[in-house]
């Protein structure tokens, strides 16, 4: 049994954790991982005005840490979940796979584009990659796996910087940072283990961008759903 410290009335008491419920833990384990990034990770942000622009630094509060921790264990559990289905066409076109990855990196390109502020899905690939190494799910790659998460969120990120910057549309900017997410992912995994070349690796990157671009699709309605209801908090 684990121990999570809370207050009541002002008093801190100890409650029981029980690690039999997985999904709990591993929601916990990703709250404290943000909670530990967000003491040596600041947000820089211009904070444009009629007047002037200028440069403020914050820091992220806790409903944002726990709405990357929930995106982050969607992201990791839903590749589990969605496994089987994506192996039915992967192995009947005999590549390695690109289609569970883009469906979980779906979640990533929801929190980045939801939550202001730069770096967003490089540190959920990050967080991702320690919590994947710490319960084992690192797959093909090994310990190289942190490799493959952390890729895709630099990608995520510069997508999304440049299409804010170019006030691009949302349909084109999530479909844009998911199908080249998925195509970052699968060329990182190609890299490390694979080794494909010629007409399998050129199916194999098809695959990836167009699950991606999929996948991308289904962020709009999700983003035009849950954006009113994310709302964070501005400080002054």
């Amino acid at each position: 049994m684990l121990g999570i410290r809370q207050y009541d009335n002002e008093n801190l008491i100890d409650k029981p954790f029980s690690c039999h419920k997985y999904t709990s833990f591993f929601h916990f384990a990703a709250v404290k991982c943000f909670s530990l990034a967000e003491k040596l990770y600041t947000v820089e942000y211009w904070k444009c005005s009629d007047e002037k622009g200028e440069v403020m630094k914050r820091h992220w509060d806790l409903r944002r840490l726990l709405f990357l921790a929930i995106c982050c264990d969607l992201g990791l559990f839903s590749k589990r979940l969605i496994a089987p289905l994506a192996n039915i066409v992967t192995d009947s076109l005999h590549i390695p796979g690109g289609v569970s990855t883009s469906f979980s990196l779906m979640f990533l390109v929801i929190a980045a584009w939801l939550t202001p502020g730069v770096g967003c899905g490089t540190l959920m690939g990050a967080v991702q990659s320690v919590l994947a190494l710490s319960f084992g799910m690192t797959g093909s790659m090994g310990l190289l796996s942190p490799i493959g998460y952390i890729v895709p969120g630099i990608v995520i990120d510069a997508v999304m910087y440049f299409s804010k910057k170019k006030k691009l549309f949302t349909q084109t900017s999530l479909v844009l940072a998911n199908m080249l997410a998925s195509a970052s992912a699968s060329l990182t995994a190609n890299m490390i283990v694979f080794r494909l070349t010629g007409i399998p690796l050129l199916l194999y990157l098809s695959v990836a961008m167009l699950s991606g671009s999929i996948c991308g699709l289904l962020c709009c309605p999700i983003v035009n759903r849950i954006s009113p209801l994310i709302r964070f908090r501005e400080e002054a």
